[in-house]
């Protein structure tokens, strides 16, 4: 599964764009952001990509897990932006960046501080189940 198919999927939430969003732009990056990036913003990686298959054959479907980490100086900005992204991306499904996406399955949060960055950092992971293509 591609990041992009989480970025389209993140921008079809107005919530979630009004939180993290500028100019249609969301302020969410591969593994690491920009420096200076205004805050609240937010990090994806991949923690996993497994097939998904039946006794007889391949299913055409995998299932990729993510992690997604949002940054803020103020630990309740955190918290609100995960829980957008529970309340909204658990369950979803449809085509996001070209991606099929079959279900969204939440797994688990979590929240840290950094006092050498001095942000919070919460941490959200799902799994996402899609198509896959050839």
């Amino acid at each position: 599964m591609k990041g992009a198919a989480i970025i389209s999927l993140m921008k079809s939430i107005p919530e979630i764009v009004d939180k993290l969003g500028d100019d249609g732009v969301l302020r969410v990056f591969p593994r690491e952001a920009p420096r200076d990036v205004k805050t609240p913003y937010g990090t994806y990686r991949k923690i996993l990509n497994t097939p998904t298959n039946s006794f007889t054959s391949e299913s055409g479907f995998d299932f990729a897990r993510y992690d997604l980490h949002i940054y803020s100086p103020i630990y309740g900005e955190c918290e609100q932006v995960i829980e957008l992204m529970r309340k909204h991306m658990a369950g979803a499904s449809g085509t996001f960046a070209g991606v099929e996406l079959n279900y969204t399955e939440y797994i688990d949060d979590s929240d840290d501080f950094n006092p050498t960055t001095d942000l919070h950092e919460h941490q959200i992971e799902f799994n996402f189940n899609y198509r896959r293509q050839p």
